[in-house]
This record gives structure tokens, sequence and C-alpha cells, in this order.
């Protein structure tokens, strides 16, 4: 009896190792075949569909998915962008600042940052459910104030899992992403 127990546990150790890897795979392939500007939104919204796909067990179609929700997503990916752009340039002009108010301004600056983490985070999870961009933004805020220790516990198991794969290069190929999005759907909870 306890074989059999040890040989499940494997056998779904090795069906979720397998699943990760596909969509990794799918993830920087769809990402470079859209230059990476056209690709990283629909790839991560399409791979957030499939692992939720896999924890409901749902058969659902990745390109289907891409297909589906492109443009929204690229929207989403290039708000994002920009917004981060944004970000980067008031920190720069904000270091080199010699007023008693860049230590103000800092600190929003930093507290913009915080939301800003969280919804490229959990963003792209409210996409691929079919949310309007507007309310993936809303409610990706809504959520880390709702919630801020799951959200935290996500992003922080998503920072000690991103060392330990990036000690093994190789890793990173088959890793890089959905490690993170899957610890990242298992803390998203309604």
């Amino acid at each position: 009896m306890a074989q059999g127990r040890t040989f499940g546990i494997i056998d779904t150790i090795s069906t979720w190792l397998m699943r990760l890897v596909v969509i990794n795979i799918l993830w920087i392939g769809t990402t470079l075949a859209g230059l990476v500007v056209f690709g990283i939104g629909p790839a991560t919204t399409a791979s957030f569909i499939k692992i939720r796909g896999y924890l409901t067990g749902e058969k659902v179609s990745y390109v289907e998915a891409v297909r589906r929700y492109f443009l929204r997503s690229v929207l989403f990916s290039w708000i994002l962008l920009l917004v981060g752009a944004i970000l980067v340039v008031d920190y720069y002009f904000l270091f080199r600042w010699e007023s008693s108010l860049a230590n103000v301004f800092i600190g929003l600056a930093f507290f913009f940052t915080i939301f800003y983490l969280v919804v490229v985070a959990y963003g792209f999870i409210y996409i691929s459910e079919g949310r309007t961009i507007k309310e993936a933004i809303k409610q990706s805020v809504i959520y880390f104030l709702r919630k801020p220790s799951m959200v935290i516990t996500g992003l922080m198991s998503i920072v000690i899992g991103g060392f330990i794969i990036s000690q093994l290069a190789v890793l990173l190929l088959f890793f890089s992403f959905s490690l993170g999005a899957v610890i990242l759907a298992l803390t998203f909870g309604k």
C-alpha cells in the first residue's frame, strides 16, 4: 500500500514538473514570437489560463487563449511598461534631487512601486478571467488591501524560488516564469 502511495506522489510531482516545463517553453516561445513587446502580455495571460485549467481539471487551449485575450493583454502590458518607465525616471530624478522634500517623494514613489508590483503580479490573473484592464488594475489593488499576507507570501515565494532557480542556470529555461505563475495562482484566492 505504501509503495502505491509513493508512486502516486512521484507521478503527481513529475506531472506537475512537466506541466511547468511546457508552460515555460510556451511562454518563452510566444513572447519571442511576438517580439517581446507584442508577445509577453498574451503569453502571460494564456499561461495563467492554462495553469487555472490544470488546477481545476479543465481542458483549455493555450493558442485559443492567446487569440482570445491578445489585444487586451497587449494593451495591459504596454500600460504596465509605461508606468514602470515613469517610475524608473521618477527614481532617477528623485535620487539626484538635493532637497529636504526628496525623501518624502522617494517614500511616495516607493509606495506606488509596491502597488505597481502587485498589479504586475496579479493583474494578468484578472485579465485571464475576462476582466477589463481597468477592472484588473482595480481588483489587484483591492486584493492586496484585502489580503496583504497572501500577496506578500506569494511575492516572497517567487523571490525565494527565483533565487533557487538562478543558482542553476539551466533551470531558468524550464522554470523561470512558470514557477512564479503557479505560486501566484495558488496564493490567489477569491
